[in-house]
């Protein structure tokens, strides 16, 4: 018995359902990263050295000398840092206290 011809357009139908198969084996499964749980981890662990850090300041009784120095070798850079960001929280915090009376 000779074997049946198909049809070209049957053909193409063929041939495309068969690219879809061969797509979906191919393709793998990407594990998509949630970066709202990366960066609470990594928040928690910088906070863990944290105050791992102060603990060892604290045990070796060189805290108060440690922020000395650091404020000696910094005061050109933290005091318009702090003089900005104070001024900022009460002027925010006066508008929040007004708006409130209101």
């Amino acid at each position: 018995m000779p074997k049946r011809e198909i049809s070209p357009a049957n053909k193409a139908q063929l041939h495309s359902s068969e690219n879809k198969k061969t797509k979906r084996k191919r393709r793998k499964k990407q594990s998509e990263i949630d970066w709202l749980t990366l960066f609470r981890f990594s928040f928690m662990l910088f906070l863990a050295g944290v105050i791992v850090f102060h603990y060892n300041l604290v045990i070796e009784n060189q805290l108060g000398s440690f922020y000395v120095k650091f404020w000696n070798r910094n005061k050109g850079v933290l005091s318009p840092i702090l003089v900005v960001s104070g001024y900022t929280f009460a002027v925010f915090l006066t508008g929040y206290y007004l708006g409130k009376r209101r």
